[in-house]
């Protein structure tokens, strides 16, 4: 069973970034954290975490979100090139139950 992550291993996780030159910062490009947005050529609906500078270059954006998938939502953290970001948000084909019909 893996440890309960705290402020103090956030803070720790912090340190270890910066002493390898990653940078998280919270706007890029008219894109800030918070936003609601589309991966390119995934399917579902995110909200910008950060973005990752490493030597002063962007990385990655990290999101959490997932599949648009009606109530069973999947949420997690994912991380993208940056330019990947879109407006449109692809939603996945289910199927209705028979009774929905």
């Amino acid at each position: 069973m893996s440890p309960k992550a705290d402020a103090k291993s956030a803070a720790a996780v912090e340190a270890q970034m910066m002493a390898m030159g990653i940078i998280k910062i919270y706007e890029w490009n008219g894109w800030k954290a918070g936003d609601r947005c589309g991966i390119k050529d995934v399917a579902g609906e995110f909200v910008i975490e950060s973005f990752r500078l490493i030597d002063d270059v962007l990385s990655h954006v990290t999101v959490i979100g997932g599949p648009v998938s009606g109530q069973a939502q999947t949420k997690e953290f994912r991380s993208f090139p940056p330019d990947w970001l879109t407006t449109k948000i692809l939603k996945r084909n289910v199927k209705k139950d028979s009774e929905d019909e």
